[in-house]
């Protein structure tokens, strides 16, 4: 069976409510993304006019399933509103 991949996975996290906000502010949001096997915590926040955006899971890039999962909940990575 091939291997998920990463906006498909992100889509089956959303789908299945595995969003939760943590901390929400003017400066930007904290959430904790449930994956498979472990809970994540992705940020998002501007800083001097740039959306930054990370997350604490192991993936070498910086388009992993978590940060993409939390994008569907934000609206596409958008301006920060």
């Amino acid at each position: 069976m091939a291997r998920e991949s990463a906006d498909d996975k992100a889509v089956r996290l959303f789908a299945e409510y595995r969003i939760e906000v943590v901390k929400a502010s003017e400066h930007g949001i904290a959430l904790d993304v449930r994956g498979d096997t472990w809970r994540y915590r992705v940020l998002r926040y501007e800083n001097d006019g740039r959306i930054i955006e990370s997350c604490t899971c192991p993936s070498p890039t910086r388009e992993c399933s978590h940060i993409k999962a939390a994008r569907r909940l934000w609206g596409g990575g958008g301006a920060m509103t």
